[in-house]
């Protein structure tokens, strides 16, 4: 049930989660342990299995299955390297911690609303995300992903708020401007520092003291 009543004050703050929260170890630790660039990793990588694990439509081991293109000439780790390292190398975002403990000290609902993929158990548990994050609204479970609309109506379905009354924080344009076009505020992250001062600027922080 969506809340009805406008509000120019958000009552939920929802958060991207890779590069967001937490540091993506798919860009920022893998090339360095495969020896391969980003450029060359994506060059024999599967073209659409991560997006089918993303929303769901395969399992684990599926996608291990599928990680890289058929008939590859050159010699590639195996698959299941690049996921444990991806799964031990979760850390957060610089300043992001101590900057979501002050968030929780407000009267605000605080979400992830993410595109990733079961693995996000992991990075709950490995970080203790949920000491922070009231609710989870995730694309492998709900099978829709940013800017889908569908995914930003149903992160409002669950909380039971119009989208006027949430406000995005995503390190992607687009993901920006989707929010923006079902009419849900959204700021678009670079570091916590301009997400601190943006969050204090609309009263939704209280300033440190």
């Amino acid at each position: 049930m969506i809340d009805p009543q406008p509000s120019e004050t958000p009552r939920l703050i929802a958060f991207d989660l890779m590069d967001t929260v937490v540091i993506d170890p798919f860009f920022a630790v893998v090339p360095g342990v495969t020896g391969m660039t980003l450029d060359e990793l994506f060059e024999v990588a599967h073209p659409t299995s991560w997006l089918e694990f993303e929303r769901g439509e395969i399992d684990e081991q599926t996608f291990l299955g599928r990680f890289y293109r058929s008939g590859l000439a050159r010699e590639v780790p195996p698959a299941a390297q690049i996921v444990r390292t991806v799964l031990d190398n979760y850390r957060f975002v610089g300043g992001m911690e101590r900057l979501l403990g002050r968030l929780r000290r407000e009267d605000l609902l605080l979400y992830v609303l993410s595109n990733y993929t079961v693995w996000v158990d992991h990075v709950r548990e490995a970080l203790k995300l949920d000491r922070f994050f009231d609710d989870y609204v995730v694309s492998f479970q709900t099978g829709a992903r940013k800017p889908e609309p569908e995914a930003y109506q149903t992160l409002c379905q669950r909380a039971g708020l119009g989208p006027g009354r949430c406000l995005l924080i995503d390190d992607r344009r687009a993901n920006v401007e989707g929010a923006a076009a079902i009419g849900m505020p959204a700021l678009r992250f670079r570091h916590a520092r301009q997400l601190e001062a943006e969050l204090v600027g609309r009263g939704l922080l209280s300033p440190d003291a």
